[in-house]
């Protein structure tokens, strides 16, 4: 006796799953199935029906994987134009404006012996308005300049020179307190992520007798173990202390800001200033790799 079985590919392998142990048996039963032409082919053993399940299970996967390559959403990059995200303008303390100062001295183009400093061109970081991202690419550009220069096999761990060393050891605040761990969070073998306040709220609070410059803020709030060295990540935390978002300054009230940091002017300054940084990596990271010939892409 013959069992026919039609549907879609889904139907036929279930069928096949149940079937299998029908083949053949003492009451005759069998699979069969119909070729292009109709006519039947039966497959009367195990070995034969392993095969034909396998290249079901094959065609299933190549659809499935095809599904995906189709349905895959294509990542954008952000352009910073949108000043959205890491292109946020945000306001930086006057901590981050002497960390830019300092970095600055960098000449803008390492392969030429006349450039100006980066310094020249950062006019605006001076007011304290800059792209966030811009941040991160000044501390990539100071620490690597830092790991190009030391001999510390460890090239994760930085050894911050006494110039940098001292801004954020210095006598002026950063913006930002971590409020302390409960004993939850410190037993927790999952990432906590550290909720700041204001410095000057966390003194009205009494956590803190003064307010703290950002290295003893870190020690304090065990971000770090000494204020001599950092793991390159660490220069998050040094950043995330000393900037203040379009949000976090509407929460204090400050209008005059929020309406600079909304200004064409103040928006295009940023972009332009967020450009020549954006250059001046760029053409640093290459001279590193080659002193000799600057890429074709960046002349």
């Amino acid at each position: 006796m013959k069992q026919k079985i039609k549907g879609d590919l889904t139907t036929i392998l279930d069928s096949l799953f149940q079937l299998e142990n029908l083949m053949p048996n003492e009451n005759g039963y069998y699979l069969a199935l119909e070729d292009e032409n109709g006519l039947n082919k039966d497959f009367l053993s195990k070995k034969e029906l392993n095969i034909v399940k396998n290249n079901i299970l094959h065609d299933i996967t190549i659809l499935e994987k095809n599904k995906n390559v189709k349905t895959k959403k294509v990542h954008t990059p952000m352009d910073p134009k949108s000043l959205k995200g890491v292109y946020a303008i945000v306001y930086i303390s006057p901590v981050l404006q002497k960390m830019f100062e300092e970095t600055g001295k960098l000449k803008s183009n390492p392969y030429d012996k006349n450039s100006k400093p980066l310094n020249k061109y950062l006019k605006n970081v001076k007011n304290g308005f800059v792209i966030r991202n811009a941040i991160t690419k000044m501390f990539n550009l100071y620490l690597d300049e830092v790991v190009n220069n030391q001999n510390d096999d460890d090239k994760q761990k930085i050894n911050l020179d006494g110039s940098i060393n001292s801004i954020f050891k210095g006598k002026e605040s950063c913006f930002f307190y971590y409020l302390p761990l409960s004993d939850e969070e410190k037993q927790s073998t999952k990432k906590v992520n550290r909720t700041k306040i204001l410095m000057k709220d966390a003194k009205k609070k009494g956590l803190i007798k003064k307010e703290l410059n950002t290295i003893d803020t870190l020690i304090k709030c065990e971000k770090i173990d000494d204020d001599q060295s950092m793991r390159r990540i660490m220069s998050q935390c040094l950043a995330s202390l000393n900037y203040k978002t379009e949000k976090n300054l509407q929460e204090e009230g400050s209008d005059d800001l929020i309406d600079a940091i909304k200004s064409d002017k103040i928006k295009n300054k940023c972009l332009e200033e967020h450009d020549i940084i954006s250059k001046t990596c760029a053409l640093w990271k290459a001279y590193r790799l080659n002193p000799d010939e600057m890429p074709e892409e960046l002349l």
